[in-house]
């Protein structure tokens, strides 16, 4: 019984102490998903990262972002530096269904997809058919970026198409 209790608070400090040091970074929800008329919605996010190491840790779309996407269609995902911010270093973003997958099929990670200066953009892509495809939204969608300048910013702007 003794060694229960030792071992149930080694695994609470561990577990504090790890919730301590995991990365955290922020993005701003408030702005929804704008429509660009009738067939295209353009989600656009200001990314700020980790005091630590400019990373952002996964963060869900918010309900209100999800709703406005019914029926919609993942059809890109930009990054630029925001104007009059700290310069990002290139850094890499995954987008993650429920499920875990990235839909850009590690487009964002393989080469950095945060430019240090301009635009830079990619689409959804199928690993396992080679072609790049758009994704279909049919849940909440995670956004994750790696390591760079410290407290970083830059801009996510997420392009949605209706589906037919």
């Amino acid at each position: 019984m003794k060694i229960l209790k030792c071992t149930f608070i080694l695994s609470a400090l561990l577990l504090l102490f790890s919730t301590a040091c995991l990365a955290a970074g922020s993005i701003d929800q408030s702005g929804g998903a704008a429509a660009w008329g009738a067939s295209k919605k353009i989600v656009t996010l200001p990314v700020t990262g980790d005091a630590a190491d400019g990373s952002l840790a996964a963060v869900e779309l918010s309900d209100k972002i999800m709703n406005d996407l019914t029926e919609f269609l993942l059809a890109s995902v930009c990054a630029y530096p925001t104007p009059d911010g700290t310069a990002p270093s290139a850094t890499t973003i995954a987008v993650t269904n429920a499920q875990g997958r990235d839909v850009l099929g590690g487009k964002g990670v393989s080469t950095a997809l945060v430019p240090t200066s301009s635009e830079q953009c990619t689409r959804p892509y199928n690993p396992f058919t080679g072609l790049y495809e758009y994704y279909e939204v049919e849940g909440p969608l995670s956004i994750t970026g790696g390591t760079g300048n410290v407290g970083q910013e830059y801009t996510l702007k997420l392009i949605f198409l209706k589906a037919n």
